[in-house]
C-alpha cells in the first residue's frame, strides 16, 4: 500500500454520475412543463368540457361542425400552411445555396442571416440586466407585494418571521 493512497480520503459523492446529467437537465423539463405541458393540458380539457364546465365528449367538435365558419376557416388554415410551408422551403435553400458559394458580399449575407440568432439571447440579456438594477422591473414588482412602510432588499426592514 502507497503512502499517499492511505493519506487520501474518499469523498462521498451527493448525487451518482448516472443522476448529474438529469439533475442538470430537471430545469429544462420543468421549464417545459410548466409552459409547454400545462397550456396543452388546458386545452385538452376545454375541448372536452361546455360553457358550464360539465364533461361532453363530442359535443364541442359537433357544435364546430354544425357552424357556418368551420369551411372558410379549414381552408384558410390549409392555405396558409400550404403557402409559408412552400414559401420558407425555397428561401432556405436559396439563402443556404448562396451562403455556400463565396462572392462579393457573402460575409454581409452571412452577417444579416445570422442577426435573428443574435436577437433573442441580446433581449434575455437586456431584460435581466434592466430588472435586477436597484429601480429595475423586479423590484418593482416585489416592492408592490410588501408593506408600503419598508422597501424591498433596504437593510433598515424588519425581517418577517
Amino acid at each position: 500500500m502507497n503512502e499517499n493512497d492511505s493519506k487520501q480520503t474518499t469523498k462521498k459523492a451527493i448525487f451518482s454520475k448516472k443522476s448529474i446529467p438529469y439533475l442538470l437537465l430537471l430545469p429544462a423539463f420543468l421549464f417545459y412543463a410548466v409552459f409547454w405541458l400545462l397550456p396543452v393540458l388546458s386545452g385538452v380539457k376545454e375541448v372536452f368540457t361546455d360553457f358550464d364546465g360539465n364533461f361532453t365528449l363530442l359535443g364541442n367538435f359537433k357544435l364546430m361542425a354544425q357552424s357556418d365558419l368551420i369551411g372558410p376557416a379549414i381552408f384558410n388554415t390549409a392555405t396558409f400552411a400550404a403557402v409559408s410551408v412552400v414559401l420558407q422551403y425555397f428561401l432556405a435553400l436559396l439563402l443556404a445555396v448562396l451562403l455556400s458559394r463565396k462572392f462579393k458580399s457573402s460575409k454581409l449575407l452571412m452577417f444579416i442571416s445570422m442577426i435573428p440568432m443574435a436577437i433573442t439571447p441580446t433581449a434575455v440579456a437586456i431584460l435581466w440586466k434592466t430588472g435586477l438594477v436597484r429601480d429595475g422591473w423586479i423590484n418593482t414588482v416585489l416592492i408592490g407585494s410588501t408593506s408600503p412602510s419598508c422597501s424591498w432588499g433596504r437593510r433598515d426592514c424588519p425581517q418577517s418571521s
